[in-house]
């Protein structure tokens, strides 16, 4: 509520950049093995070296977004996940 009623009170012209997020952050293989879980089945993989420059891990900071709207994440790597294959599952069909 918080936040849609921020949004709507922005004047004409006036915008902002927020990064969106949980503020935590993913390793492929964290992200890989949750998706194992939402879809029921082990997923082949190819291991590899990082690539030269490929951070560990990406976070996206949602601290500017929480202090000017009052975001707050609903969501986790596993809800999000699952939203995503049921939407993509029944788009297949």
């Amino acid at each position: 509520m918080a936040l849609e009623h921020a949004i709507k009170s922005m004047k004409a012209g006036e915008h902002e950049y927020f990064n969106l997020g949980s503020g935590n952050g993913y390793s492929i293989l964290e992200v890989i093995k949750s998706l194992e879980g939402v879809v029921g089945h082990p997923i082949e993989k190819k291991m590899a070296d990082r690539r030269a420059g490929d951070p560990p891990r990406l976070v996206a900071s949602v601290s500017k977004i929480k202090e000017k709207l009052g975001f707050v994440p609903e969501h986790n790597l596993d809800s999000i996940l699952k939203s995503a294959w049921s939407y993509f599952s029944k788009k297949k069909q």
